[in-house]
């Protein structure tokens, strides 16, 4: 079980921003004292840098695709000039972000995601799905965690819901949310850091606040890929 199953984080990110456009400093103010080492600080610094991108890839136009060398060639559309020095890969383009936000939180296989976070060494990459993140906090973490316990990571760092009156609408650091007979959670409390946090807020809340990191104030680029080709050339140039 949920040490903190009384508390649905997903709810809390979907009202960070209230319906006047500002952020509703009762639930910040909420977030930041569930999170430790000022997480909920520098998730938000992290959302306001920049740095942090979104792709996502549309299976269902990959196989008509697959001669384009562009992520979107029936309709490109040139980013900003504000924005042309922070696109991680020259061969990708930055579109209309409305229908991409529905896409983000599509559950289903057409969509695949990849979260990246550039950095002066090397970019980070998040995975939400799976609860991993690259960056050097995030594995001395997890080294912390499991290294006394080496046999045991999975008890450690993974919580079972089995039955379903206990079942929540919560999707934060929710694993395997397909099933349908019992809910996987990670132990965020044990392990997490700001990118993990960050890409919750956006991508495990609601449309809303994607829509209003993404499309109105235009913090976090998303980009759509629709070829496999440009798609394994994000994976390899990441490894």
């Amino acid at each position: 079980m949920k040490s903190d199953q009384t508390i649905n984080y997903s709810r809390l990110f979907a009202q960070l921003i209230g319906k006047d456009g500002h952020m509703n400093d009762t639930i910040a103010s909420f977030l930041y004292y569930l999170f430790p080492r000022e997480l909920f600080v520098r998730a938000l610094s992290l959302i306001e840098s920049n740095d942090m991108f979104i792709y996502i890839l549309d299976t269902t136009r990959c196989d008509r695709n697959r001669s384009d060398t562009s992520t979107d060639a029936d309709s490109p559309s040139k980013p900003s000039s504000k924005r042309t020095d922070t696109v991680p890969t020259q061969t990708s383009t930055v579109i209309e972000t409305h229908p991409l936000v529905g896409m983000a939180y599509e559950n289903g296989p057409d969509y695949l995601h990849r979260l990246i976070v550039k950095h002066a060494n090397q970019p980070i990459f998040v995975d939400l799905q799976n609860w991993f993140c690259s960056c050097d906090e995030y594995t001395q973490l997890f080294a912390q965690e499991t290294t006394p316990h080496p046999n045991d990571c999975v008890s450690l760092l993974v919580s079972d819901i089995d039955d379903l009156q206990d079942f929540s609408d919560d999707k934060f650091a929710q694993l395997d949310a397909h099933s349908l007979c019992k809910q996987r959670y990670f132990r965020h409390d044990k392990l997490i850091c700001a990118h993990l946090l960050a890409y919750s807020i956006l991508l495990r809340s609601s449309k809303n606040i994607l829509s209003y990191f993404t499309t109105t104030r235009q913090l976090v680029p998303m980009i759509k890929v629709n070829n496999m080709d440009e798609w394994l050339k994000l994976h390899i140039n990441l490894v």
